[in-house]
Parts: C-alpha cells; structure tokens; sequence
C-alpha cells in the first residue's frame, strides 16, 4: 500500500468510524464510490474493531512474520528525528525523537508499524489505537501531537514523551503510605474513567502502562490493544486462547475465557494492581501456565486478602477490613459483582479516604460520633453533665456503627470471593446490630437478586419503600428486570 493510499483509508476510516450502522454504511457509500478495493480496506479496518479475531497476537507466523528493525538512531520522520529506541511491542516500536525542522524545541515519543508484512488487520489496529488518543483528551492519557507515514509506506503517530516510573516502582521508591498508594490510584481510574465514558476499554492495565512522573502525576499508556464498545451492537467471543490479547497476570477471567471485555474488564486489572501496591505481590500466579489452562487456573484460585497477604517491608500504614472489601470487589471473578466501572472504583477510593484520616505513619484513622464528641468535650473542659452523658451515648453508637462496618466489609470480601452463604451471615448480622445506614440491607438484597431469590428481594424492597428509602426505585427496577429473565 502506497502512502497516498494508506492517507486516502485514514481519512475515510475517521469519516465513518464514530458512526452508526446506518449512517456508517450511507458514508461509505459516499466516500468510496465505485473504488471497492478502498471500502474493503476501510471495512478491513473497521472490522479490527468491532471483529475480535482480528487480533495483533495472532498465533505465530499469520499476523508479524519476522520482525526486522528498519528506523535508525538519526533518521528522519516527519519534523522529527530519531534519538533513541524507546521499547517494541507486538505492533509497532516506540522511539524518542526530536523536532528538527527549526521551528521550535521539543521532544516526543514516535510509534511506528514495526511489522515488514503490514497486515491489514495490523494497520486497522494501529489506525485504532490513533483514533482512542484522538478522543481522549485528558492530562493523563498521552497526548497525541501528529500522525502520518514514512517515505517507506510504514503509518506512524507522534506522541508526547514521558518521562516517569512505574507505578508501583513509583511507589516503593518513594516510600508510600497506604493512603498514598490509594490516592495515586484512584487517579488512574480517574483517567480510565475517561476511557470508558468514551466508551473505550484498555484490556491491557498494568504497570508497565501507567507512569508516575517525578511529580507524582499519573500518565495512562498503550492502547495498542483497546477496544471501542458499542453497546447496541453484539460482541464476538475468541474462543482460540493464543488470539486473546492480554496480559496473563492482569487478565480478567472472561478475558481468559475469550468473552468480550467491558468496562469490568478493566475494573477487574485496577484491582490487581491495587492488591500489587498494598501487598508487594500478584493475588495468584498465573507466570508459565500454558494458555488453554488459564481460566481454569484462576477460576479456582483463592485470593487471600490483602490485609493477610502480607504487608511490604518498610510501607507505613496498614490494610483493615473495609480496604479488603474493596479490593476484592475489584477482583471479584463475575464481572457483574464487580465495580461497573473505573468511575464507580474511584468514588469507593475516595469516599474510603475521606472516612478514614491519616496519622504521621499513615495508618487510617477513623473519627465518627465518638470523635467529634471527644473533642467537643475537651473544647468545654468537660464540666457539663450532659457532655458527659452524650460522650457514653457516642461510644456506645460509635461500637455498634464499627461493628456494623466492619460485618458489611468482611461481608463484601467473602461474596467477592464466591463465600454467598457466610456473606449472607454476616450481613444479617450487621441488620441486627442497627445496620444505621441500611448498607447491611441493601447488600443483602443484591445477594438476593444475584442468586435469583426474588420473592425475598421482593419483601425486602417492599420493606425499605414502606420506610421511604430513596433507593427502593432502583432496587425495584433491577427487581422488574430480572423478573423477565427465564
């Protein structure tokens, strides 16, 4: 393929991309008239997306042939010239570059097609990973600056150049408190977050693709391997486990099955990398296990949580029970018992800071009624008998809210890793010691309505209308739906 005819696929693919079918079909129609060989390429490309065979990490021999590297240390691409290699991926090789045309100074990452055999499937996928950087404006996902091709026909895009550490590398360098830690990734699921409004999946979080600069901001990279969900239109399963495009240790388990990734999937390797920063380790090994066992290897592995899977050396703070809950909700191996996204883990991260302060060392500390009313008895000496008697009052609520916030936790954590009767226990527990903020009552109805129990459900609901919860609704709804399921 020429480069004016590689240009000539670009500009029609990003006419039709973002379209509906319809109109899709309509502006293909238009832009390739009676050019078929160019709607072909254009549909090649649009497939990439939306067909997951089409994979880049095909078996070997049918996607890359024999890689041979063509762009030297000097050459010259665009306004810029080569200064080092930066890494090569299955796709493409990313180099440092700077601009050389005079203009101005500037520095910027270059990935160009590595592959001597541009497949079309491989040149769909290059040209889909520009579109996702295109879309996604945000100050922490790489910028894109510019795109084009070489004068040997190889497409390429320019980047901005990163300059920071992994993430979790990033951390123990830096010594991080668990607070830290959990600051630092609740804003890479702030930048996942955008993705996913997007309606663009990763499928390939993990470390080695989030950078935090010497600043401490985060930086997403690689979305060689991303993929556009349209809700309105069905998905494909791979059911040949050598053209599933992962990660092994961060891979979701439908990813490891071949089911189509959504924002779950994603949910599913933040909350790797979050037990990675709070335990030093992975939650199971999956290193060396040949491919068509991997499902089965993780779907009956048990994850310890983080709090009893060891503390890393050195790192201030400790992980308590609500911390667990989280991350094994992240983890959880259903997608639908799973956070439904980035946004939702990142509200969980925050609202978990904000109740929880933080001493010199890190440790989360938790304040409530016994703490407010502490301090208000200080501020009046306590001298006053009906401080006094509001400060008993305090500790006993406070007891009994903990131990309702501790059974909710340990509750989650337990339905997380597939325990349902012993997490139905303990959130019946949790009812009858107050349950205040009703958290115990609703989980036990989503406990309901995932094991199908949906006269219980029903009861429950009907319950928290009669008493003018607002959450009822919603409840009701889920109740409706499914209620039409066979």
């Amino acid at each position: 393929m020429t480069p004016e005819r590689w240009r000539q696929v670009q500009d029609v693919f990003d006419a039709v991309a973002d379209a509906t079918p319809t109109r899709r079909a309509e502006l293909l129609a238009a832009s390739c008239g009676a050019d078929a060989e160019l709607r072909a390429q254009v549909e090649a490309m649009l497939a990439a997306d939306q067909d997951a065979s089409a994979m880049l990490d095909a078996p070997p021999g049918q996607a890359l042939g024999t890689v041979t590297p063509e762009i030297h240390v000097g050459e010259r691409i665009g306004a810029y010239q080569v200064v080092r290699s930066l890494g090569a991926g299955g796709m493409g090789e990313v180099f440092l570059a700077a601009r050389a045309d005079g203009m101005f100074e500037q520095r910027v990452a270059i990935k160009v097609v590595r592959a001597p055999v541009l497949a079309e499937h491989v040149l769909a996928r290059f040209a889909l990973e520009r579109q996702i950087l295109a879309r996604l404006p945000h100050e922490s996902v790489a910028r894109l600056y510019d795109a084009g091709t070489t004068a040997s026909g190889r497409p390429y895009f320019v980047m901005e150049a990163i300059s920071g550490r992994r993430i979790d590398d990033f951390a123990e360098a830096r010594g991080l408190s668990v607070r830290e830690r959990l600051q630092l990734l609740a804003a890479v699921c702030g930048a996942v977050a955008v993705a996913h409004d997007a309606h663009v999946v990763h499928r390939d979080l993990k470390p080695d693709n989030v950078l935090v600069t010497e600043e401490g901001a985060v930086k997403l990279l690689d979305f060689g391997i991303a993929k556009v969900i349209d809700p309105s239109e069905p998905t494909v399963a791979m059911t040949d486990p050598r053209q599933r495009m992962m990660t092994p240790q961060y891979a979701a388990p439908e990813q490891l099955r071949g089911e189509p990734a959504t924002p779950a999937t994603d949910v599913h390797a933040l909350g790797v990398i979050l037990y990675q920063l709070l335990t030093g380790a992975l939650p199971y090994a999956v290193a060396g296990v040949p491919p068509t066992q991997l499902a089965r290897v993780v779907a009956s592995a048990r994850i310890a949580p983080p709090s009893a899977a060891g503390a890393i050396p050195g790192r201030p703070g400790a992980v308590d029970a609500e911390l667990d809950a989280i991350c094994l909700r992240a983890l959880a191996r259903a997608p639908d018992a799973r956070y439904a996204g980035a946004a939702e883990l990142r509200r969980e991260l925050e609202q978990y800071l904000a109740r929880a302060g933080s001493d010199q060392d890190g440790r989360p500390r938790r304040w409530g009624r016994w703490g407010l009313a502490a301090a208000l008895a200080l501020a009046l000496g306590g001298a006053a008998l009906g401080v006094r008697a509001e400060l008993g009052r305090a500790r006993a609520d406070a007891r009994a809210q903990a131990l309702v916030v501790e059974l909710v936790a340990a509750g989650d954590a337990l339905r997380a890793s597939g325990e349902a009767a012993r997490a139905e226990r303990l959130y019946r527990r949790a009812i009858a010691a107050g349950d205040p903020t009703g958290d115990a009552e609703l989980r036990l109805i989503e406990l309901y309505l995932s094991q199908r129990r949906l006269e219980e459900a029903g009861a429950a609901i009907a319950a928290l209308k009669a008493r003018g919860d607002p959450r009822a609704a919603a409840l009701q709804e889920k109740l409706a739906a499914a209620s039409t399921i066979p």
